[in-house]
Parts: structure tokens; sequence; C-alpha cells
């Protein structure tokens, strides 16, 4: 899953610049990177010490129990339902 995203991400680059322009295209380009490394050294030590965790409704269950696991899971459920209705709605 995260190859394609990486793949759609830089196939997407030459359409974000020619909409933004080059400088705009850079300084979006600079940000999303450094968010995404910010995310890497926040997210890789968390799994690390939690390798239990798969999703967010696990992460949901360490930090409110049970119920919030519930809820959580339920959320990603009706979400890939809408996503996957014949109306194409999205979450």
């Amino acid at each position: 899953m995260l190859k394609s995203q990486v793949g759609l991400g830089v196939l997407s680059i030459p359409s974000a610049f020619d909409v933004l322009g080059m400088i705009p295209g850079i300084i979006c380009l600079l940000f999303i990177a450094g968010v995404a490394t910010w995310a890497g050294f926040i997210v890789g030590p968390f799994k690390l010490r939690h390798p239990h965790v798969y999703g967010l409704d696990d992460a949901g269950m360490m930090i409110a129990g049970p119920i919030a696991r519930e809820i959580m899971a339920g959320g990603f459920t009706l979400c890939t339902l809408l996503r996957n209705s014949p109306s194409k709605r999205t979450c």
C-alpha cells in the first residue's frame, strides 16, 4: 500500500507544478517532505514501542479503551461503505 501511495504522489508532481508554478510548487514540495519526515520520526519509534498497534482503531484502544476502538472501527467501516457506494461519496 505504501508503494502505491508514494507512486501516486511522485506521478502527481508534474501536474501540481503545472498548476502552482515553479516557486510555489517547490515550497509545497518541501513542506510536504518536512511533514512526511516529521511523521516518520514520530510514527517509527511509536511502532517500535507498540508492535501490537496496526491501525487507528488499535491506537484508539490505547488512548480511551475498547469503546473508542469500536467507534474508530465503525467510522472506518462507514467511510469504506460510503466510498464504495454508487454515488461515489468520499470521506
